[in-house]
């Protein structure tokens, strides 16, 4: 391996224009590949809060109307949540929200109001998701069933709030949209890349409307499920439907269904259409690998060319057609990698600074592209996968054609 990376080394010094173009093209395709790569892996890898990604079921709150089919509404209430969710087989978890809305927030006794995401959550919410208590405690969303009473708050929310170290707003109370709650504890900040888990203050769920209209059927909440290992989504649908049913054919005014289920996947790309996300990111990245490279061969053909002589002679002393294109190919991957580490540098910074653009980041600033987040063993194999598809676009068939030459007519100059 030292004496490839000693000869493509030398190969760069005699023909740095094309070293130059080589490693810079790369770079850039690589930049491009990734930032795909990057954008895709980063909504659907576990991770954060939400480690259980692959096994999360999201469902969109149902359609409820009167059995003739008028006074169509949409939500879901305690009741058909607690009928037809509660209880699934093959559901390790299940937890629900409100709203993520962007009220007034402030202390009690300030007027240096602010506005920030707040997040209503159910029962189980904390169980659900893998939140990092920095002080403090979780509330009990139970604990406050009769109206909310207290909230968490992320780290630099509090910051903001407290204009002190954030554990100091422990058990002091802000006001948000104008109520007053006790803080009973601070937790990371969680990037906007976990959509469900996102928020700045987590308050508990309002449970009055959820309760009170139409018979508890009609709600604001927004159920998700984790399903234990194995378990089909199309299994829990099913049983789901089987428990619709049974729920309206039990004679009240108003029936109930619901629509819309998704994996992590499809919740996260393209919900609602016939697209399928992981095609599209596919040929997306087919496409930036496969264009380039056709151009990149050009390059190198011309660079095999003038190498001709060099390659003849080593097969008049009998190396084989596939240790030569192996020889050919590891030299060429050396620079090729060189520029899959810049092109890799690339991604990481233009997804840094334009992460708001990229990922649609709802704050409206960058997404805060942690060197936990990109630093992930997946990423790096796929930056090795992407670089040796490359290489061999690119340099194989130039390799094999530079060994297809007449040994006789090359070595006189005849044929190159």
């Amino acid at each position: 391996m030292k004496g490839i990376i000693q000869q493509s080394i030398r190969l760069m010094r005699q023909n740095p224009v094309q070293a130059a173009i080589v490693v810079t093209g790369t770079a850039v395709t690589i930049a491009f590949v990734m930032i795909v790569v990057m954008n895709y892996h980063l909504r659907v890898a576990p991770g954060g809060p939400e480690p259980a990604r692959s096994h999360t079921m999201y469902i969109n709150p149902g359609v409820l109307h009167r059995a003739d089919g008028t006074n169509v509404q949409r939500g879901l209430g305690k009741l058909p949540y607690e009928r037809l969710l509660g209880g699934l087989p093959g559901v390790d978890k299940a937890t629900w929200y409100g709203s993520l809305g962007n009220p007034v927030c402030c202390l009690t006794a300030d007027d240096d109001r602010m506005r920030l995401y707040v997040r209503e959550v159910g029962e189980g919410w904390f169980d659900f998701f893998d939140y990092d208590i920095l002080a403090g405690r979780a509330f009990s969303a139970e604990e406050n069933h009769d109206g909310a009473r207290e909230a968490m708050v992320s780290r630099s929310a509090a910051s903001r709030l407290s204009k002190s170290a954030p554990e100091d707003l422990v058990g002091r109370e802000i006001m948000v949209d104008f109520k007053p709650l006790k803080v009973t504890g601070i937790y990371d900040d969680v990037s906007p890349l976990y959509q469900s888990a996102y928020g700045d203050v987590l308050i508990p769920f309002d449970y009055y409307s959820d309760e009170n209209y139409l018979d508890g059927l009609y709600g604001n909440r927004i159920p998700l499920l984790q399903l234990s290992e194995g378990t089909a989504p199309e299994s829990v649908m099913a049983e789901i439907g089987r428990r619709e049913t049974i729920f309206n054919n039990e004679g009240r005014e108003y029936v109930y269904h619901f629509e819309k289920f998704y994996d992590h996947v499809g919740y996260s790309f393209f919900r609602d259409t016939m697209i399928n996300p992981n095609l599209v990111n596919g040929l997306l990245v087919a496409v930036l690998l496969i264009v380039p490279a056709v151009g990149m061969g050009g390059l190198i053909n011309s660079q095999m060319q003038s190498r001709a002589s060099e390659i003849a002679i080593r097969k008049a002393y009998g190396a084989p057609n596939h240790a030569i294109i192996g020889q050919l190919f590891k030299e060429t991957l050396v620079g090729t990698l060189a520029g899959a580490v810049l092109g890799y540098l690339i991604a990481w910074c233009v997804l840094s600074l334009g992460g708001a653009w990229i990922f649609g980041d709802i704050r409206g600033g960058g997404v805060d592209v942690t060197e936990a987040l990109m630093s992930r063993p997946a990423l790096w194999g796929y930056l090795l996968a992407a670089c040796l598809v490359f290489t061999t676009l690119a340099t194989v068939i130039p390799a094999w054609l530079s060994t297809r030459h007449n040994i006789a007519d090359t070595l006189k100059g005849g044929e190159k």
